[in-house]
């Protein structure tokens, strides 16, 4: 079955050489069956947004398997909007994530306006860090701000993903991404509320191991159908891949 990773980290391990390249990464998703992921740069995170983003175009442009998700940030909006107006009309740029001082932190809707509104244009997907209720909270009133935008929470609440699964009920431009805690329920729950097109997998990689985050899917009590939508159908289609 075709996986697609729609969360995996360039760079972040404590590990050397684990996430840090191309090649570590393409290598680590032929051992795991993956066929593409979306790839989220530490360094534009934590460090730097520019070079940071600048470093994972270079990333994404020596595998065709890789694609690139720009990351902003909230305290330093005009690099944000600089490197927005470089990279997203890329194709290989299939998304945009917004971040704060702290992950676990929310997202203030307000403190985001600048970066969230420059971002419409592109017509591609946003993706929001929640690994919280708290978190899931504030990206549900960016949500329902932007509702022009396909708006993905990722890491599905953490173990909060019954706030996640309420959330996207109630919005139905969200999607969810399944990493964040490893329980065998939130993947069934999700489907009951929402249906497999609005599930999405990812993994958080390398965090978790993307293997078993997928095998956690692959091994579940789903239909065929549900199991080939969440773990690639869905993000071929949300990204636009085949066209």
């Amino acid at each position: 079955m075709a996986i697609f990773d729609v969360h995996w980290n360039l760079g972040g391990s404590v590990v050397p050489g684990v996430s840090h390249n191309a090649v570590s990464i393409g290598a680590a998703m032929t051992q795991r069956g993956i066929e593409g992921a979306v790839l989220f740069s530490s360094h534009a995170r934590d460090v730097d947004t520019l070079a940071g983003n600048r470093i994972l175009k270079a990333m994404v442009g020596q595998d065709e398997r890789l694609f690139a998700c720009l990351t902003t940030h909230t305290n330093r909006a005009d690099k944000s909007v600089a490197v927005m107006r470089e990279l997203m009309p890329l194709r290989r740029f299939v998304g945009m994530c917004v971040v704060g001082t702290q992950l676990d932190r929310p997202i203030d809707r307000i403190v985001g306006d600048e970066i969230l509104n420059a971002y419409r244009r592109y017509g591609k997907p946003l993706f929001l860090h929640t690994p919280n209720a708290d978190c899931v909270h504030a990206a549900m009133a960016i949500a329902k701000t932007f509702t022009m935008l396909k708006v993905v929470f990722l890491g599905m609440g953490g173990a909060d993903w019954r706030a996640a699964i309420a959330a996207a009920h109630a919005c139905t431009n969200v999607l969810l991404e399944t990493s964040g805690v490893m329980d065998r329920a939130k993947i069934p729950a999700a489907l009951e509320v929402l249906g497999a097109h609005r599930i999405l997998f990812g993994s958080d990689a390398p965090h978790t191991d993307a293997g078993a985050a997928a095998g956690l899917i692959e091994d579940s009590d789903l239909s065929e159908e549900a199991r080939s939508r969440i773990l690639g159908e869905n993000a071929r289609r949300l990204f636009d891949l085949d066209a």
